[in-house]
């Protein structure tokens, strides 16, 4: 199993780096990645029963209208969206991470107690740096192999890990500046010769367990700042 040296690292939440992760890819569609991503969540719950999987979609909009989700909602499937989690916030079975966006993502590392996380994926752009972060098992699809090791440079992780320490004892506001405060940071190091791309710097801020909102402010400032090296 995946273990990390950051695990006992005080000051942020302890990732749930026990539960399982899988993921299935495109060109997969979503629908088809469905039934290998059922039988997964059924083979990590002990019970076996529908009420004990979850699923997390991006947003309310994506339930509307889809059957399929509504079929297994009223089998007793606990179906949620990562805008408002709900019931999925103490939720202890397997969740599905349908047609996940980073954000979604996140918002699946943040549950504290379910057992276990399969992404089924309409786009694998998201997958990548999540993929990078925790290994998960390959069902179906493109194999996205991880970057390993994530981040070699220990200065660069003993930033990330400053940084980490400071999104969780002081509130996230609703703009960048503390974002933008990490990427002048980071954009230091990188001046000073450190290497790294911004895909990793969010693979990493998932393993961290990065609020959702941060992943995402991180994403849109380091995409451009720090831009994947040429082939």
């Amino acid at each position: 199993m995946y273990s990390s040296p950051m695990h006992s690292v005080p000051g942020y939440p302890d990732p749930a780096f026990d539960r399982a992760r899988a993921y299935i890819a495109g060109p997969v569609t979503p629908d088809e990645g469905l039934i290998p991503a059922l039988q997964w969540a059924f083979q990590h719950h002990p019970e076996g029963r529908w009420e004990r999987i979850g699923i997390l979609v991006p947003a309310q909009e994506q339930m509307r209208g889809h059957r399929e989700l509504h079929r297994l909602r009223a089998r007793g499937v606990t179906v949620e969206a990562a805008t408002d989690p709900g019931a999925l916030t103490g939720f202890t079975g397997p969740v599905i991470v349908y047609c996940p966006d980073l954000h979604a993502l996140a918002v699946a590392e943040r549950l504290p107690i379910t057992c276990g996380i399969v992404a089924v994926a309409a786009d694998n752009a998201p997958l990548r740096p999540w993929v990078h972060a925790f290994t998960p098992q390959h069902l179906a699809g493109h194999v996205l192999t991880p970057v390993q090791p994530l981040l070699p440079d220990a200065t660069v992780r003993r930033a990330m890990m400053y940084f980490t320490h400071r999104l969780t004892t002081t509130p996230l506001a609703q703009d960048h500046p503390r974002i933008e405060g990490i990427v002048k940071g980071l954009r230091q190091l990188r001046a000073q010769g450190a290497v790294f791309t911004a895909e990793e710097l969010i693979a990493l801020a998932l393993q961290l367990n990065w609020p959702a909102d941060a992943v995402d402010q991180l994403q849109q400032l380091t995409t451009d700042t720090f831009p994947e090296p040429a082939a």
